[in-house]
């Protein structure tokens, strides 16, 4: 069980490693291949289904791209 805080954490610690890939990406800004993750949780007991957490995170990884990429965003 990974909550929101956590989640948060798991998503900037994959988007450094990959920044520190350092893997060559000429048609960004970075110059590198970097991510952008959307960061979704859901609680014990929730009455969300899996499309409403699917478009839940949709969305947050969109405000992630559209705040400049290469971050998180719940």
């Amino acid at each position: 069980q990974t909550g929101h805080d956590s989640a948060l954490h798991v998503a900037d610690t994959l988007c450094e490693a990959v920044r520190k890939l350092s893997i060559e990406h000429h048609a960004t800004d970075a110059g590198i291949v970097t991510c952008s993750i959307g960061v979704a949780v859901v609680t014990a007991g929730s009455h969300r289904d899996a499309a409403a957490l699917f478009a839940q995170t949709d969305a947050a990884l969109y405000r992630a791209k559209n705040s400049g990429r290469d971050r998180v965003h719940d």
